[in-house]
């Protein structure tokens, strides 16, 4: 890995790549719907708004929480492991993921957009497989462990400790 690669990823992440895995995703599901107009769903515009208020305002904090936990100058420096890392590896692309599903399901209102979202899900995953992979290397003591006791995008449950 060049130095360039290191501080690209230090600073950017997997974002950019999941961003443009995400637009191609709504491509697609936008020309899936113009394909069926017939499908569109009957959703109210008070419960489009609604959804889109209650996604927009949960992910916005999760991501602020995030921003605010995984600041720059630790990113790739530090294995942070509090904050909403403490219940998810990728609080920010689950945040964007949360805003995006009922965003496209209530205000687009085709369900051609699942298979947006499906597409989008499987993007990041294969994305952050990359990210995971340099975790791993950076922080080969801590990351195997922190790994397997935390949940990708959604919170591990368990029963027993």
């Amino acid at each position: 890995m060049t130095r360039f690669t290191a501080a690209y990823n230090r600073i950017f992440g997997s974002g950019p790549a999941i961003a443009l895995a995400g637009a191609g995703a709504l491509l697609i599901g936008r020309g899936l719907a113009r394909l069926t107009p017939e499908l569109a769903l009957p959703v109210p515009a008070s419960l489009r708004l609604a959804g889109l208020v209650l996604a927009l305002g949960l992910g916005s904090a999760l991501i602020a929480w995030s921003v605010r936990t995984l600041t720059p100058e630790r990113r790739g420096r530090a294995l942070v492991t509090g904050g909403p890392f403490r219940f998810v590896r990728h609080p920010l692309y689950a945040a964007f993921l949360s805003i995006l599903a009922p965003a496209l399901i209530l205000v687009l209102a085709h369900p051609a957009y699942l298979a947006t979202l499906v597409l989008a899900h499987a993007g990041a995953h294969l994305v952050i497989g990359h990210e995971e992979a340099l975790m791993e290397e950076w922080f080969p003591d801590s990351y195997p462990a922190y790994r397997r006791r935390t949940g990708r995008f959604v919170p591990r449950l368990t029963v027993f400790p």
